[in-house]
């Protein structure tokens, strides 16, 4: 089970969350080094490079048509 340490898994949004980073359209933050923090923000703004990143992977992934 996906675990970001700023929200519990009661949150309404958790299993739309979780969906995005077992399927790689999200990775959450990332240290200096590269290491995963397990860390989602939810209250932060994103960018929109950020925003057509999650965009262009959700599209590749997507099974509509």
């Amino acid at each position: 089970p996906v675990r970001f340490r700023d929200y519990g898994s009661s949150e309404w949004f958790h299993v739309y969350v979780a969906s995005a980073f077992n399927s790689g359209v999200i990775t959450g933050y990332t240290n200096d080094e590269g290491y995963k923090q397990m860390l989602f923000g939810p209250a932060d703004f994103i960018t929109r490079a950020e925003m057509a990143k999650i965009t262009s992977k959700g599209i590749s992934i997507s099974t509509l048509y």
